[in-house]
């Protein structure tokens, strides 16, 4: 009975190999250098080993340029453990209310429900905080909701190993074995509300923003969505969403649903009543306090607990530096990303054909709708 396919094992061994130094250098932490890390870009980017050990290799060199395993020890070990105490937290989340991650409010396949909500003005949004502000908070949200989706991930699999016989465990890990694979993914199931969206949202402000964030979901948190709903979708997005797909993987855009404003029976098949957030007509009200996450220190920091501030913690001019190289890094991979399309959108306006590179495109597409990507 093998963990994942015999492909994936011989696939994992060959990642590992080729990214020794990466791995040898990077902190234990079983979200980023475990196997279901792997697993996720291989699933993410249809098992093409060389795209996967570039996009991984870039991964964990992005983390310690931009100090992304400092934001993971505050998350875990230092007391940030709800979106609420990330840095600017509270006022995104007045501004623009979002539900990063349920645990407690799962769909019918036992994945955590995300919500995303776009009633807001781009502008105000920047009136209030920086871009800087925004990339760091976006990458804590990312990283929370990867490190919840490990531990349950290792909870599922782990329950089921206890309830295998001596026979049973005696057949683990057996490659040419004709049981499937126990192998545990979890995934979440995300609902992006995109009521409110308008020509405001394609405007220059949104252009600042995608080039920091379309690259930091999609390259470094791959496959964390199963299933995305797109409810209240308005008439302009059915207008920019043939140049988004062409920005999504496949694999991404075969999990997206598309609905107007009678959407609950839909989700009611996927996700049960109970669970579904006030946020767009449902019950489930969980994500309107401060409830923290308990993290499995035991699973997630082997090495021990850091809780208490250590001479590494960062301080706030240190904080600035992480954002700012957050959006320098990803701004980079993000041309590197357009350049290597060969392929050129048309946009019909009126009776005309207007021929726009993938580069216009890229920065004409705001936040609000790129992150479709942010659980890809």
């Amino acid at each position: 009975m093998p963990r994942w396919t015999p492909q994936e094992h011989a696939e994992i061994d060959t990642v590992r190999l080729r990214l020794a130094d990466l791995l040898m250098d990077a902190p234990p932490f079983p979200e980023v250098i475990g196997d279901r890390k792997i697993i996720r870009y291989l699933r993410g980017h249809d098992h093409n080993i060389e795209k996967v050990c570039d996009l991984y290799g870039k991964f964990l060199r992005w983390r310690k340029t931009a100090n992304v395993d400092e934001i993971r020890r505050n998350i875990v070990e230092r007391g940030m453990d709800h979106p609420l105490k990330f840095p600017k937290g509270e006022l995104i989340q007045s501004l623009m209310p979002a539900l990063i991650i349920a645990p407690d409010a799962q769909d019918i396949l036992g994945s955590p429900v995300v919500l995303d909500q776009y009633n807001f003005s781009p502008q105000d949004l920047l009136n209030n905080f920086t871009l800087e502000d925004y990339i760091l908070y976006a990458t804590y949200c990312l990283e929370y909701r990867q490190i919840i989706l490990e531990q349950i991930s290792e909870e599922r699999e782990s329950a089921f190993l206890s309830t295998l016989t001596d026979e049973e465990k005696a057949d683990i890990d057996r490659l040419e074995s004709d049981k499937p694979p126990y192998g545990v993914i979890a995934q979440s199931c995300v609902i992006r509300d995109l009521n409110g969206v308008g020509f405001e949202h394609l405007s220059a402000k949104g252009q600042e923003i995608i080039r920091a964030v379309i690259a930091l979901a999609s390259d470094n948190y791959p496959e964390l969505m199963r299933k995305a709903f797109m409810v209240n979708t308005p008439w302009i997005f059915n207008t920019v969403w043939f140049f988004i797909k062409g920005l999504l993987a496949a694999r991404t855009v075969a999990k997206i649903s598309i609905m107007g404003t009678t959407f609950m029976d839909e989700i009611e098949k996927e996700i049960p009543r109970e669970n579904i957030p006030a946020l767009i007509g449902g019950p489930y009200i969980g994500y309107q306090k401060y409830v923290p996450y308990a993290f499995d220190k035991s699973y997630l920091c082997p090495w021990g607990d850091e809780s208490q501030p250590s001479e590494d913690t960062p301080t706030q001019e240190e904080v600035q530096e992480t954002s700012e190289l957050l959006i320098i890094e990803e701004a980079t991979i993000v041309v590197t990303s357009v350049e290597e399309s060969s392929s050129t959108p048309e946009t019909p306006v009126g009776d005309a054909v207007v021929v726009r590179s993938h580069e216009q495109v890229a920065v004409e597409i705001d936040i609000s709708l790129i992150t479709l990507q942010t659980s890809g």
